[in-house]
């Protein structure tokens, strides 16, 4: 099956998506795929709108097609779906022409889009605007390393090297009394498999973002040398990202543990009914909130 969909890579501009000359609306390449993913930074539910646009109309509001898709499941969505829009001609032939035309390689190239367009909005995150809970053993032990897609699935780092695809984890220290600078990186390759993709753990790599030195825990000196090489040539100024990513997770925590002590502190002055709001402010009631927790901690 021919692909409908062509990575381009600029240094300049990065990644873009372009469409293949198909079909009678398709007939250049003067088509630009875009894909509009929901602001919520943990959230990855995949289901996105695919934007088509002309090049000249690059950067601007009019667009010439927008289809309802799904990157992880690997779905094109009912022609009936609201989202559905054709500037010119029927939108039921778009939707039939990407169902039945996208390759197992687009879908990969749409999923990297994805990826990207989510990674990018963290960059301005508000956290005044993100409620994630740490894990019970976080709140016990603040020493715990906290991995970032804990809390913002979306935030992995990729590299190629050699044909081969890689996926970098970053994890940090929580505690916020603790001045420490590092971050600690899990280095995986990505195999490709017929149903699913498989990753296997290859190293481990210690990193100081502020005396830009690090040391490998396990794994092969030359190989991470080139991945790292690679991803500090995909992400600018990556440096200042490990700096504002610690103080996200830290800042994260504290908004999370005073929340958590209110919780815990009101639950030990007062007896609270199944059905009153929950005290640690979620606007859900106890019982369907943290009433289970407080019954496992005793």
């Amino acid at each position: 099956m021919e692909r409908l969909i062509t990575e381009q890579k600029d240094r300049e501009i990065g990644f873009q998506l372009r469409m293949n000359p198909v079909g009678r609306l398709f007939s250049d390449t003067n088509y630009f795929i875009k894909l509009n993913v929901c602001s919520n930074p943990t959230c990855n539910c995949g289901a996105v709108n695919m934007v088509i646009i002309k090049e000249e109309n690059l950067g601007t509001s009019d667009i010439e097609y927008c289809l309802p898709i799904d990157v992880h499941e690997e779905e094109v969505r009912s022609k009936y779906n609201k989202d559905l829009y054709a500037k010119e001609g029927d939108g039921g032939y778009i939707q039939g022409l990407f169902k039945n035309g996208l390759a197992a390689e687009d879908w990969i190239s749409l999923r990297k889009e994805y990826f990207i367009s989510k990674f990018e909005l963290l960059a301005d995150v508000n956290l005044d605007e993100v409620d994630f809970e740490f894990e019970e053993e976080h709140y016990r032990n603040p020493t715990l390393m906290f991995f970032y897609t804990d809390a913002f699935p979306c935030s992995e780092f990729y590299a190629e090297l050699k044909g081969k695809n890689y996926v970098i984890f970053d994890t940090y220290c929580k505690n916020p009394t603790c001045p420490c600078t590092d971050v600690f990186l899990s280095f995986y390759e990505i195999e490709q498999g017929e149903e699913q993709n498989k990753t296997t753990h290859i190293a481990e790599y210690f990193y100081n973002y502020k005396t830009k030195k690090g040391k490998i825990k396990e794994g092969n000196q030359a190989l991470m040398s080139s991945i790292l090489q690679g991803i500090y040539h995909n992400y600018r100024d990556l440096d200042s990202l490990f700096r504002q990513r610690s103080q996200v997770v830290k800042e994260l925590y504290i908004k999370s543990k005073r929340i958590y002590d209110k919780a815990r502190q009101a639950q030990t002055t007062v007896k609270i009914s199944r059905n009153q709001p929950c005290p640690c402010g979620s606007g859900k009631k106890y019982k369907r909130c943290c009433l289970k927790k407080d019954e496992a901690r005793g």
